[in-house]
């Protein structure tokens, strides 16, 4: 069981830890999610929708194989989702190049497994 003292301590710093309390202050940290944008995925970009679909009729077409459609629009949101990823990256400061490893890994992970799925249908 957790000590008095320490149960003191901890609602001691919870209390000072609350977040912005100024309204300015409140104000900048609703921006935080807002810094590039990567947590959203491209798909729910309407501007990107019709870069979509245009890839994605490239790659059915290249394949011959126009009922899979579904499976190449996955592709296309992938490789377009990391091509985002990758023109934020360069035009990051250079100490925050780090921060989106984590987006490019996710996003080259759902571009291999949307080929994947891709390649296995095309080939039935």
């Amino acid at each position: 069981m957790t000590g008095d003292r320490r149960s003191a301590a901890n609602r001691a710093n919870a209390s000072k830890s609350t977040g912005p309390r100024s309204k300015a202050g409140k104000a900048a940290a609703r921006l935080n999610a807002l810094a590039h944008g990567l947590a959203v995925p491209a798909g729910d970009d309407r501007g990107v929708d019709r870069e979509t679909l245009r890839l994605a009729r490239e790659i059915v077409e290249e394949a011959g194989r126009a009922d899979l459609l579904g499976l190449a629009i996955r592709v296309a949101e992938a490789d377009i989702e990391l091509r985002r990823i990758r023109r934020a990256a360069a035009a990051a400061p250079p100490r925050r190049i780090d921060a989106f490893e984590r987006y490019e890994g996710r996003a080259l992970s759902r571009r291999s497994s949307a080929i994947r799925a891709f390649d296995a249908a095309r080939t039935t």
